[in-house]
């Protein structure tokens, strides 16, 4: 058996399953000299929230020269119109040298979109 037809069985046990994913089709994708599966999900709609953490450039490139430093910078989190004040430093003991980073958010109180003072944003 091979990988695509693997992964066609799999997915008509999905679509049977969840029923309303019926619509799932399987593309192959080609990335160089790898075949790379992509799945579509038609007629279906995803309404994610989104949010922007912006920061100063140079702040940022002072986090980036000192990776492990405990300095908080100022920061914006932006969520649908609404800006909130912040302040952010990478977070985690030997995660913060690898070039994903994981960002500590603090608020000044509550009123932000998560309700929380501290937020933990990790790169996974």
């Amino acid at each position: 058996m091979t990988l695509q037809s693997d992964l066609r069985k799999s997915l008509t046990g999905v679509s049977r399953f969840r029923g309303n994913l019926s619509a799932l089709s399987l593309c192959a994708c080609l990335l160089s000299s790898m075949q790379a599966f992509c799945l579509h999900a038609q007629d279906q709609e995803f309404n994610l929230p989104v949010y922007r953490l912006t920061i100063d450039p140079g702040h940022l490139k002072a986090l980036y020269g000192s990776p492990r430093s405990a300095v908080r910078y100022p920061a914006r989190m932006l969520r649908a119109g609404q800006s909130y004040e912040c302040e952010v430093r990478f977070r985690g003991a030997t995660a913060r040298t690898l070039p994903k980073k994981s960002w500590k958010v603090w608020f000044e109180d509550r009123s932000n979109p998560f309700g929380s003072r501290e937020l933990n944003l990790s790169a996974e």
